[in-house]
């Protein structure tokens, strides 16, 4: 009964096939080599491969979390919000100079309800070869409607097309420190007529 209600929530889970094929052979690989005494280490490597994927689903998950930032002593000095590349929208508009817009995809959730503003932390600006152009990191711009539309230089730019490329964001709130905002956007825009 048990086995079978594994094997349902195990094919509920969405992976890929090398995914697959890893746990069949890890499953595989630690099956006893006599013959099984019954059901239980068939249930044992159902129950570890329905336990992996679930691990695997919860890292590509779609949802960011907040990690501790420690010293080399172990004490937590800051914390940083990982994985939220699915929870900010980046488009640019190359009209005027370089506008980028970060649109946070549900703003009265943490971290971005506590948001005043929201900056850059980490970029680069590519072109189609894959060269970096320009990069570092640009300063706060105010959130209004949930956006933020960040300046950025486009200065030895010529005219073609680009990709600007972002490791990290900073939010920015009253009296505290900047929060980092880790994940990775990619946004393709062409500058003409420079």
């Amino acid at each position: 009964m048990r086995l079978e209600k594994l094997k349902e929530s195990a094919k509920k889970i969405k992976m890929t096939d090398e995914m697959k094929e890893r746990i069949i052979r890890r499953a595989t690989e630690a099956a006893p080599a006599k013959k099984p005494r019954g059901v239980r280490p068939a249930l044992i490597a159902a129950a570890i491969a329905v336990l992996t994927c679930f691990g695997a689903a919860l890292a590509a998950g779609r949802a960011g979390l907040f990690k501790d930032v420690k010293d080399w002593k172990g004490t937590v000095v800051g914390s940083v919000y990982e994985n939220a590349s699915e929870e900010i929208e980046v488009s640019v508009s190359a009209e005027n100079g370089l506008a980028v817009t970060a649109a946070m995809v549900e703003p009265d959730m943490a971290p971005y309800k506590e948001f005043d503003s929201l900056g850059i932390d980490s970029y680069k600006i590519v072109d189609m070869t894959g060269a970096a152009m320009a990069g570092g990191s640009a300063g706060p711009a105010e959130i209004s409607g949930g956006k933020a539309v960040i300046a950025l230089p486009a200065d030895g730019l010529g005219d073609g097309d680009y990709m600007l490329v972002i490791d990290a964001f900073a939010g920015y709130s009253k009296a505290d420190q900047p929060l980092r905002v880790t994940g990775g956007w990619e946004c393709e825009f062409a500058l003409s007529g420079r």
